[in-house]
C-alpha cells in the first residue's frame, strides 16, 4: 500500500512540474512577444510599481536613453522638475485606480535639453503594469 502511495504521490509530483514547465514556456513566450512589441512600437515605456522596467526601442532613438539607462536612474531623473509632482500623482493614480489616463510633461535628453511629450495609458489589467505611448510634440 505505502508503495503504491508513493507511486501515486510521485505521479502527482511530475504532472505538477510538467504543468508547471508550459506555464514557464508560455511566460517565457510571451515575454519575447512583449519584447518584440517594444521594438516596433511608437514611444513607449513599462511601469512596475512606478519603477520603469522597459522601454521601446523608439523611446531610446528619441530621448537617447537605453532601457538599461532608465532603470539605473529611476523615472524622476528624466522628468523635467517642474513636471515631477504631477507625473507622479498621475502614475500613482493610475497604478492605484487603472484609470486610463493621458498627460503631457517634459524628459530629459541624453544630449541636454527636454522633449515635450503626451503620454497616454490604459488600464493596468490586473498586471499592475502600466503601459504607456507617448506623442512626440517636440522640443521643450
Amino acid at each position: 500500500m505505502e508503495e503504491v502511495q508513493a507511486e501515486k504521490t510521485a505521479i502527482r509530483a511530475i504532472s505538477r512540474l510538467d504543468m508547471m514547465e508550459t506555464h514557464l514556456c508560455k511566460i517565457e513566450d510571451e515575454w519575447s512577444t512583449f519584447r518584440g512589441l517594444l521594438e516596433s512600437l511608437p514611444v513607449m515605456l513599462v511601469v512596475d510599481k512606478g519603477d520603469w522596467v522597459a522601454v521601446s526601442r523608439s523611446f531610446s532613438d528619441l530621448l537617447g536613453w537605453s532601457s538599461d539607462d532608465v532603470q539605473k536612474n529611476g523615472r524622476n531623473w528624466y522628468v523635467h522638475p517642474e513636471d515631477r509632482g504631477v507625473t507622479d500623482a498621475e502614475v500613482e493614480r493610475a497604478l492605484r485606480d487603472g484609470d486610463v489616463g493621458t498627460i503631457v510633461n517634459r524628459y530629459r535628453k541624453k544630449i541636454g535639453g527636454y522633449q515635450k511629450l503626451k503620454w497616454e495609458w490604459g488600464p493596468p489589467w490586473g498586471t499592475g503594469l502600466l503601459w504607456a505611448v507617448a506623442h512626440d510634440l517636440g522640443a521643450a
